[in-house]
This record gives structure tokens, sequence and C-alpha cells, in this order.
């Protein structure tokens, strides 16, 4: 942040930095047939209190009641019916107490995290069925995966994807309430108990600095940024782009489905590059309806959420809208389209920042794309995405973008 003194950025951090979970001494587990997970505490965290990028720093200490190996424990954050596992730990026959400390560094968008281990040491080794493990893992997918003394590894993931066109499933939304859940697996006879757990989060605050460079772009849309109907990395528009403008920085955020609600949503995710960095957005396909008005007042309502979070002086480039061939029968949608492309580029706002994709690509009789332009009755193939990539560079030279 220009002008911004160390002093003043270490008050700020600080002031974001705070301990948002911790839980005492718990009293003794006892093991039961079976060996199934049983919960040691759980600890509810209100919307909102984990912010985009942070870092939570996770530690605890057990102590184990018995001289045998073969149990374990796991903490996760749950949120309605989705779990995620976010650290998984083997215990080892010979240590009575386990120590254990993890930094789980959070995206931009809260969507995955990068696990690092803060243990100095690994105290032994633990018995699984399928072999031997090192004591302390974390986990990445859901799976346990090997993390040495100090080690990193790619971690949990706190939403899925599909295959291209790609579908979103979040299951941890930490801008709503969520809980994190301590559980162990004890052998039955045996025993455990939770001498300490805290969970520390480290961050900046809500509103990260932006250190890119001053031509990153971040692309935002459904599945025609995603590029479906090319060959994603090669001919979608946005590597083309990138090719077209080999000293901009691109991001492609686009996923299949996704109307433009969840889209803007996306980028109100990221405090820094949906902020701060120029933007591409063409969305609200999967708005469509008969109802023009409706359907425009849904993306007016949109892009005036996109831009109350946009920063001052932050570039944006908005693309209107395509057919898809099923429009046309019965032919509502279809008939609905030029007047919301038209409302678009009346707006005094709005209308001057728009790419006339529909100009260059709508051009057969009726406004219907060409077939040589598309790779089914919606999505592009490599040739139409390049004159999407005409469409926006050209636009982008009218708008004073390097």
């Amino acid at each position: 942040m220009a002008g911004t003194s160390a002093y003043e950025t270490y008050i700020r951090d600080r002031a974001y930095s705070r301990v948002i979970a911790s839980a005492g001494r718990t009293g003794r587990f006892y093991g039961q047939n079976g060996k199934p997970f049983v919960t040691v505490t759980t600890i509810p965290v209100a919307g909102g209190t984990v912010y985009p990028a942070a870092s939570l720093r996770i530690s605890g200490l057990l102590a184990k009641l018995a001289a045998t190996a073969g149990w374990n424990f796991r903490l996760r954050f749950i949120q309605g019916a989705a779990s995620v596992n976010v650290l998984t730990a083997y215990m080892d026959a010979t240590r009575s107490h386990i120590p254990f400390a993890t930094d789980l560094k959070l995206s931009y968008d809260r969507k995955w995290a990068f696990a690092k281990s803060r243990t100095p040491a690994i105290f032994g080794e633990g018995s699984l069925s399928a072999g031997i493990h090192s004591l302390y893992k974390v986990e990445s997918n859901n799976l346990p995966v090997n993390l040495s003394p100090r080690g990193q590894t790619a971690g949990p993931a706190f939403a899925s994807y599909s295959a291209p066109p790609t579908v979103e499933t979040v299951l941890i939304d930490f801008a709503s309430a969520f809980e994190i859940e301590l559980q162990i697996a004890i052998s039955e006879g045996e025993c455990a108990e939770l001498l300490d757990l805290t969970i520390e989060m480290l961050s900046h605050g809500p509103d990260g600095v932006n250190y890119a460079a001053p031509t990153a772009t971040y692309c935002a849309g459904d599945s025609l940024t995603e590029g479906t109907g090319a060959t994603t990395g090669t001919d979608d528009w946005v590597t083309l782009l990138g090719q077209q403008r080999p000293g901009r920085p691109l991001l492609n955020t686009g996923l299949g489905g996704q109307k433009i609600e969840k889209v803007i949503d996306r980028v109100l995710d990221d405090p820094v590059a949906g902020r701060h960095w120029d933007l591409i957005l063409w969305a609200g396909t999967n708005d469509a309806t008969g109802d023009a008005a409706l359907w425009w007042g849904t993306m007016l309502t949109q892009l005036e959420r996109l831009f109350a979070f946009r920063a001052p002086g932050a570039r944006t480039l908005i693309c209107n809208l395509l057919p898809s061939e099923d429009w046309f029968t019965p032919g509502e949608v279809a008939a609905a389209l030029p007047s919301v492309n038209a409302s678009l580029a009346a707006h005094a706002t709005y209308g001057p920042l728009v790419c006339d994709l529909y100009a260059v690509l709508a051009t057969d009789p009726g406004g219907h794309v060409p077939a040589a332009y598309r790779a089914d009755a919606l999505h592009l193939n490599g040739t139409g995405y390049g004159v999407v990539k005409d469409a926006i560079d050209a636009k982008m030279t009218a708008l004073g973008w390097a």
C-alpha cells in the first residue's frame, strides 16, 4: 500500500492477528469397540472471522495414557453436512505426550490452503495396517499426506471442482459460521486427553495489499471464459489474449454454469485481484430468460455490487452476451437478448466499457453465431475464441489499457 510505513503496517497487521479458537483441558476420553472417532471438542467460529489469505496457526498437546499404538486424531472444519479434514496425526506407542503445530495458509478466495509443519521433530513412528507412517500428517483433499519435520505440502481444499466445463462446489464458506472439531480414535481399553488447543489467525485484514504488476488482469466469467469448446490453455480467449499481450499477467477464473451473482461473489472474495487488478467480465449468459427486464435487472444489480467493491481507479471491461442456438426454439430468450445488450450499452457508467462481442460474432441472419465459430449450441471453438480475443484486445486499446 503506497505511503504506508513499516510501523503502520505492523500495527495494522497486529489488529487483525488474534486467537480465534482455543480449548483447555478436556478430561479423559476412553476407547470404544471398533475404535471409532469420538469428538473431544467442538469450537464454533462466526462467519467472516477468517480473512482472505490469512494464516491459521494450529497447535496443541495431547496426552496418551496408554503405551500402545494404533490410534490417531484429526482436526476438521465442519459446515452443515460438509466437512474437510485439515490435520491427521498417528500416535507413537512410546510417547506419552504428542505436540502438534501446523500453519495453514489460505488462498485469497479461501477455497484451498497450503500446510506447513512447525513441529521441530517427529517423535517416533506410528503404525497402520498399510505399514509405517510418519507420526504427523496433514490432509490434502481429505487424504493424509506425509509431513516431515518442518515439511510442507499442498493442503486441504475447501471447494471441489468437476472436469471442464467446471462446476464448483463450496465445502466450507468462511463468510458463514462453521465449526472446528477435534476428534480422537482410541483403541478399546485405552484413554487420552486433550491438554491444549489453540488456533491463531495471522492476517493483514479484509483488504489485501496489491503488489502485482499494474497490468495484471482478472478474467471473470462462466464456461465461455473458462474456454469450454476450445483446448484450454491453448486456444481459449484468455490464453490467446496472453499471447497477444505477453507483458500482461492474466488470471482465468471462469467456471462453467455460474450465474452472474456467483461470478461476482468470487470476484468479491478476492480483496487484491478482484478489487485492484484490471478486470474483464463476461457473465450473464446463464441468467437468460425470456423476460428482458428481469434479465437486465439481474445483471444491473450484480454490476452495481461489483463497482461498489472495486477500488477507485481500477479499470473494468465488460463483454456483452452471445446467443445460444437453444434459445431460438421457441425463441423468447433469443428475442430478449438484443434488449439486454442494448440496456447495457445505454448505461451511463457501464456502456462505455462494453466490448461488443454480439456485433462481431452473431453475424448470421437472425442473430445466430455461425457454425464455423461454435463447438456446440453455446460454446465457441478456437476460431470463435480468436474473434473474442481480437475484439477484447481492440477494446482494451480503445480504453487506453497498455
